[in-house]
């Protein structure tokens, strides 16, 4: 899809042309406290499931992060972000006897919902086209007779369902979709007399007034719209929902198709708390390795990441980590050191310093803290281990070694070269530490120390 992304004033112009009397629209700044960074819609799925999935509206890659139970020959129809964080949609029964909606809430944060039977009209009524108003601080639907298709009615009502205005009838004979913004009301019809279109309501309460409308090239139907809160882009999906288009001005321009054979319903921007898809986990790294701990979610920009470190093995006591030496807190011993690193981010970095390696105060559990302004989560907690070398004896690589931090087989490889180095005097013989030794690893001297200490260890074969 092509990105969108515009100016208070180029959104004013394009709004502008999409009204057939400018001067109905005199509140195009498209200002709004919302914050939605996240496009999120609705697949259905067999067994009474619907997958709530995000949407990348570059790429048409969607990530499921919840499932939400629906009754049996329901499908869930419509999305609503809902302030603060959390969703609200429809869920629908398309036979004509019992095709009446009910309210869904959801709240991606506890990863749970709820389904309500709406209030008198609208517990006798067909109602499809459904969205939050920011004007009106409450949630606005379409609705109508049940079995036909029109007239069609506004309502407004509350979260539990109850109705607080209805409108008079509207100048339109289907209304499956109504997306809503802080300046902008829009409904995506189906109009079965005379194609597909787009109105921009002028009015309302009590009367709804079309204020002009926008003709689409032919196309199969569309299932859903939004309106980006900041930048007044009118997106919505087409064909089945496996495709998305973008509305601009009284142009309809093509955009990606959703990946993986996906029908998106309810689309929607919505602000949510942090949604973790995969939890940190365990990492082992050689004492003179670098390990990488990350966590992947769906983050609503912008969020922080803190990485945290616990006092001591299983006390579960954590602290605040800093990018840097990690000297202030490992004891500082000679020869051991780690770099800490990325810890404001996604993956977190533990390795070894220059020359140092990785001791038994880094092999302690780490986690993220990751906020944003809607809530703070934190992940579980993984542990890292510092792997020790397999043995002594080992000197040489050889093919079948599979030890990640030393060979990891002993072999005759390993007995021939280590005489051969014992012989002349190679440090690769220098297996054993010793008062002598001044480096570690090699340890800086070859003595009989050294042999005593190979014999023994390819006799254990370690």
């Amino acid at each position: 899809m092509l990105s969108m992304t515009r100016s208070t004033l180029q959104t004013s112009s394009i709004l502008a042309r999409l009204s057939a009397c400018a001067s109905l629209f005199t509140l195009l700044g498209l200002a709004s406290t919302a914050s939605a960074q996240v496009l999120i819609g609705a697949t259905t799925v067999s067994g009474g499931l619907t997958n709530i999935v995000e949407v990348n509206p570059v790429t048409g890659e969607t990530r499921a992060f919840m499932t939400v139970p629906v009754p049996a020959g329901f499908e869930l129809w419509t999305r609503a972000a809902w302030p603060p964080c959390r969703i609200a949609g429809t869920v629908y029964r398309g036979d004509t006897a019992n095709n009446r909606s009910r309210l869904i809430k959801i709240d991606p944060a506890t990863r749970t919902s709820q389904i309500l039977e709406f209030a008198p009209p609208l517990n006798t009524s067909y109602s499809e086209g459904m969205d939050w108003s920011p004007r009106h601080n409450a949630f606005i639907i379409s609705f109508g007779p049940l079995g036909n298709f029109g007239p069609n009615r506004l309502a407004l009502f509350d979260e539990n369902g109850a109705v607080s205005m209805t409108s008079g009838p509207l100048p339109t004979s289907d209304m499956d979709t109504i997306v809503s913004s802080s300046t902008l009301d829009l409904i995506f019809d189906l109009n079965r007399s005379s194609g597909v279109r787009v109105f921009a309501l002028s009015a309302l309460f009590p009367a709804p007034a079309v204020a002009s409308y926008a003709t689409p090239p032919v196309q199969a139907a569309w299932f859903d719209g939004t309106i980006h809160p900041t930048t007044g882009e009118v997106l919505f999906s087409i064909t089945g929902g496996t495709r998305l288009q973008t509305l601009v001005g009284n142009t309809y321009v093509p955009g990606v198709q959703i990946q993986g054979g996906v029908g998106l319903r309810g689309l929607t921007w919505a602000r949510l708390a942090p949604i973790i898809l995969t939890q940190p986990a365990n990492a082992s790294v050689c004492a003179a390795g670098t390990a990488d701990i990350g966590v992947t979610g769906i983050f609503d920009q912008p969020a922080t990441f803190r990485w945290q470190r616990e006092t001591a093995p299983g006390g579960g006591t954590f602290v605040d980590l800093a990018d840097g030496s990690a000297s202030s807190w490992d004891g500082n011993i000679a020869g051991s050191g780690a770099i800490i690193s990325g810890v404001t981010t996604s993956t977190l970095r533990v390795g070894a310093g220059a020359g140092l390696s990785l001791s038994a105060a880094h092999a302690i559990r780490y986690r993220c803290v990751i906020a944003n302004g809607c809530a703070s989560v934190t992940t579980s907690e993984a542990t890292l281990t510092i792997i020790q070398p397999c043995g002594l004896a080992d000197i040489v690589s050889d093919s079948l070694d599979t030890d990640p931090c030393a060979n990891g087989s002993i072999g005759p490889e390993d007995l021939d070269a280590f005489i051969a180095a014992f012989i002349s005097g190679n440090l690769l013989a220098d297996v054993a530490s010793d008062s002598l030794d001044t480096t570690y690893n090699p340890n800086g001297a070859v003595g009989s120390e050294d042999l005593d200490a190979f014999i023994a260890g390819f006799i254990a074969g370690c």
